[in-house]
C-alpha cells in the first residue's frame, strides 16, 4: 500500500512541474472568441450573490460560471486569477487521475496483473504525461475552457469514487464507507454535468469501469451503475421544472449548428479522430482554428478511418484478458470523445480541447503499455524513455505557451496555419485594430471576406476599421452589408457614425 509520505511526495512533484511547463502561461490575455463575451462582456458574472442571474445565463454550466464569478469577486478583470484558477483545476484533474490508476490497481481484476508490482509507478507517470502533453495548453490558456477543465476533474473524480466504494463494498464484511463514497461519486457526476455537457459520456464510463474491473463469473451487478444513467437526466429536468433557461439564448451560445447534415458531420469526425490520434501520439503543428474540410461522401478519408477505427477496437477487444488496463484506456478514449465527435454537428468540427479526457486514457494507456512491453526485466528502458517523454512535453508545452501570450501571437500561429479560413484573418484584424492598427486591420478583415464573402462579423469590423480611418462612406456600406446578413449592429457605433455623416 501506498504510504502518506510517497502520496505527498507525488502531489508534490506534480506541483512542481505543472509550475514549470505552465509558469509563462498566468499573465497570457483574455481571447477575441468566447473569453470577451463569456467572461469579459458578461454581466451575469459579475455578481456573485445573484446566483439566480448565474444561474440564468447558462444552467447546465452553472458551476462553470459559479466559478467565474468567484474570480470577478476575488480581482475583476486581471487576468492573472483566472489562470491559476484554470491551472489548479488541471492540477486537481490530474492528481484525480493519478489516485484512480492507483485504486485500479486494487481491483478485483487486477489484484494479480503483472503490472500491479509498478502500480505507484505507473500512477505518477501517467498523471505526469497527463498533466503536462502540449495537447492540455488549449483548456488550460483558453480561460473559458474551464469549463473542460471542471467537467474533467468531476468526471474522473466520479470514476475514481465509484472505484473506491466497489472496493469497499467488496470487503468481507463490507465497509459501511462505501456507502458514502458511493453518495460522493453521484455528488460528482452531477458537478461534471453542470460545469460541460460533454459529462453525459460518463455513465457509459461507469458501466465499462465494472465490466472490466469488477465482473465475476457471477455476473454484472447492475446494481451499483443503475443511478448513474439517471444522473444525465437531472440538468434537463432542473431546467425544465424550474423555467429558468433561455433555450435560445443557450443555443446562440453554445454549440451552434455546423451547417452540415448529421451524416456528413459524421462521416467528418471519423477523420477527426484520426487526427485527435495523432495529436495525442505525436504532438505537432497544433492550431487553435483548424481548417478542416467536411467529409460529404463515403470517400477513401472516411472509408480509411473508419477501418482504423474498428480495427483499434477489435484490437482493444482481443488483448482485454491479458492487457486489461491497455484495453479499457482505448476504449475510455472513443467514448469520451463521443458527445462532440459523432452525430451532433456542432459549430466546429475539431478543437484541441476536446481531447482533454481523452487524454487522460491516453496517458494511461502510454505508461501501461510501455510497462507491459518491456516487463520487469527491462523496465529501466520504459522509465528512462518516460521521463526523456516528459522533459519534451514540458519543454514544448512552455513554447505552445507563448502562443497563447495576446491576440496578435495567437492569431498570428493561426493565420499561417489556416491561411484559407476567413475566421482567424477576421480576429487577427479585430487584435490589430485594438492596437491602433487599422492599416492591418482592414487589410486582414478584406483577406476574410475574399475567402468568405458572407461573412457578417468581417464587414462590420471593416466598417468600424473605415470609420476610424476617416472613411464613413464606405464604413457606412459595410454596415449595411452587415445589417443584410442578419448582424446586430452595435447601437452605439451606429449613433457615432450618424454624428459624422447622414445615415
Amino acid at each position: 500500500m501506498i504510504t502518506s509520505h510517497a502520496k505527498g511526495l507525488a502531489i508534490a512533484a506534480f506541483i512542481l512541474l505543472g509550475l514549470i511547463a505552465y509558469s509563462n502561461s498566468f499573465h497570457n490575455s483574455f481571447h477575441y472568441f468566447d473569453d470577451i463575451d463569456s467572461i469579459v462582456n458578461n454581466p451575469h458574472i459579475k455578481s456573485l450573490g445573484n446566483l439566480r442571474d448565474i444561474w440564468n445565463y447558462w444552467p447546465t454550466r452553472f458551476i462553470t460560471c459559479l466559478s467565474l464569478a468567484l474570480n470577478y469577486r476575488l480581482g475583476g478583470l486581471d487576468v492573472f486569477g483566472y489562470h491559476v484558477f484554470n491551472f489548479i483545476a488541471h492540477l486537481f484533474s490530474t492528481i484525480a487521475l493519478w489516485w484512480l490508476v492507483l485504486l485500479t490497481f486494487n481491483t478485483p481484476a487486477m489484484k494479480k496483473d503483472p503490472l500491479k508490482a509498478h502500480a505507484e509507478t505507473i500512477a505518477f507517470f501517467a498523471g505526469a504525461v497527463f498533466l503536462l502533453h502540449p495537447i492540455q495548453t488549449q483548456p488550460v490558456n483558453y480561460i473559458i475552457q474551464r469549463a473542460t477543465l471542471l467537467a474533467g476533474f468531476f468526471y474522473i473524480t466520479s470514476v475514481g469514487l465509484y472505484a473506491k466504494a466497489r472496493i469497499e463494498s467488496e470487503r468481507e464484511p463490507a465497509h459501511r464507507s462505501w456507502k458514502a463514497y458511493y453518495a460522493g461519486a453521484l455528488l460528482s457526476a452531477v458537478m461534471a454535468l453542470f460545469s460541460k455537457e460533454m459529462a453525459v459520456s460518463l455513465p457509459i464510463i461507469i458501466c465499462l469501469y465494472e465490466l472490466f474491473f469488477f465482473k465475476t463469473k457471477k455476473g454484472f451487478s447492475w446494481k451499483y451503475i443503475i443511478a448513474f444513467p439517471v444522473m444525465i437526466l437531472i440538468p434537463p429536468l432542473t431546467i425544465l421544472a424550474t423555467r429558468t433557461a433561455n433555450f435560445i439564448a443557450m443555443c446562440n451560445i453554445g454549440a451552434a449548428r455546423s451547417g452540415i447534415s448529421i451524416g456528413h458531420y459524421f462521416l467528418t469526425e471519423l477523420r477527426v479522430i484520426i487526427t485527435y490520434l495523432r495529436l495525442v501520439f505525436i504532438p505537432i503543428k497544433q492550431n487553435f482554428d483548424y481548417d478542416y474540410p467536411a467529409i460529404t461522401s463515403l470517400s477513401m478519408p472516411a472509408i480509411s478511418s473508419i477501418l482504423i477505427i474498428i480495427l483499434i477496437l477489435a484490437a482493444a477487444v482481443k488483448i482485454k484478458a491479458g492487457y486489461r488496463m491497455v484495453s479499457f484506456c482505448i476504449f475510455w478514449f472513443f467514448i469520451a470523445l463521443l458527445p462532440e465527435s459523432s452525430i451532433v454537428p456542432i459549430k466546429d468540427v475539431i478543437f484541441e480541447h476536446r481531447l482533454y479526457l481523452s487524454a487522460g486514457a491516453f496517458s494511461i494507456f502510454l505508461v501501461s503499455g510501455l510497462f507491459y512491453l518491456f516487463k520487469s526485466r527491462k523496465i529501466t528502458i520504459a522509465l528512462v524513455a518516460l521521463w526523456l517523454l516528459l522533459i519534451s512535453y514540458t519543454a514544448m508545452t512552455y513554447e505552445r505557451n507563448k502562443v497563447w501570450s495576446d491576440e496578435l501571437t495567437l492569431w498570428n500561429d493561426t493565420v499561417n496555419k489556416s491561411p484559407s479560413k476567413a475566421r482567424p484573418y477576421n480576429n487577427r484584424g479585430n487584435a490589430y485594430g485594438k492596437k491602433g492598427d487599422h492599416g492591418r486591420a482592414m487589410s486582414d478583415f478584406d483577406k476574410a471576406i475574399q475567402l468568405k464573402p458572407d461573412y457578417a462579423d468581417a464587414y462590420y469590423n471593416r466598417a468600424v476599421a473605415y470609420f476610424y480611418k476617416g472613411d464613413y462612406g464606405k464604413s457606412r456600406e459595410d454596415v449595411r452589408k452587415a445589417e443584410s446578413l442578419g448582424y446586430k449592429v452595435n447601437a452605439d457605433f451606429l449613433e457615432e457614425l450618424r454624428k459624422v455623416m447622414v445615415y
